[in-house]
């Protein structure tokens, strides 16, 4: 996981998370089914729905906000070093030509 990719998953904390789901079908019953009788409908669904608030955590004390610091704080020093790595590799470049 990059550094970026953590700081947007610990902001995530920030925010009630909701677990959302559903399923549709459209079935047809065997005519060869035992004891089916006239009156059962041949096709039938079965379709649901459910959603739920997972979980939220009250930030009294700015606990997760202070991991949203610290995740950022990360990335930004994460793409320093990617930056100065950028800038040796040019530099030694820079002076293999000279």
């Amino acid at each position: 996981m990059t550094a970026y990719a953590y700081a947007a998953a610990t902001q995530a904390g920030l925010y009630p998370e909701v677990d959302a789901g559903g399923r549709l079908s459209y079935n047809k019953q065997s005519n060869n089914r035992r004891l089916r009788s006239g009156s059962h409908s041949t096709y039938y669904g079965d379709n649901q729905i459910a959603a739920q608030v997972a979980s939220y955590e009250i930030d009294f004390w700015e606990r997760v906000r202070d991991l949203v610091k610290a995740a950022n704080a990360v990335a930004l020093a994460s793409a320093d070093s990617l930056a100065q790595a950028k800038l040796e590799l040019h530099a030694e470049l820079a002076s293999a030509y000279s």
